[in-house]
Order: structure tokens, then sequence, then C-alpha cells
């Protein structure tokens, strides 16, 4: 019990900023791939498939600062995006 305590404890003295940052500690150890967090260190290109991928778990996720961080890290990748979401729905329109 008491080692339950110090995290509670760990929880309860820590700023928001803090916990966002454990946050984000733990979805970059369990939620992303090997690629995904090579492309996020700049190892290998940031392609649009892997942007959306990481848009796509931040949203699973909650994230709502790692995902605009993301569409400030990445603009055009981010317009790309927004332009292919936009033919897609015009397709779906048309499509009715």
């Amino acid at each position: 019990g008491n080692h339950m305590k110090n995290i509670d404890a760990i929880y309860e003295n820590s700023t928001e900023k803090e916990l966002q940052f454990f946050r984000r500690l733990i979805n970059i150890m369990f939620l992303y791939t090997q690629e995904q967090l090579s492309a996020l260190c700049g190892e290998i290109p940031m392609t649009l498939k892997l942007f959306v991928e990481l848009l796509e778990i931040c949203i699973d996720t909650d994230d709502i600062d790692e995902f605009f961080a993301l569409c400030d890290d990445y603009p055009q990748l981010f317009q790309e995006h927004s332009q292919q979401l936009s033919k897609e729905l015009e397709m779906i329109e048309n499509f009715q």
C-alpha cells in the first residue's frame, strides 16, 4: 500500500504541465511505432502517411496539445492532409 501512496502523492503534487509530460512519455513508449518515433526524432523524413497516423493516435488518446504541436511542427503536411480531407468530403457530397 505504501508504494501506491507515493504514486498518489506524485500525482497530487504534480503540475498540469508535468502530468502532460508524463502522459506524452507514456504515449511515446507504448503507442508509437519505431517508424513513427524515428520520424518524430528527425532520423527519417516525416511522410504524410506517418503524420496522419500520429494525428489519429492523438485523437484516440484525446491528446489535443500533441495534436496541435504536430500541426505546428509540420504545417506543410497539415495543409496537405486538410486538402486531402476536403477532396474526400467533396467526393462524398457529389456521390449523394
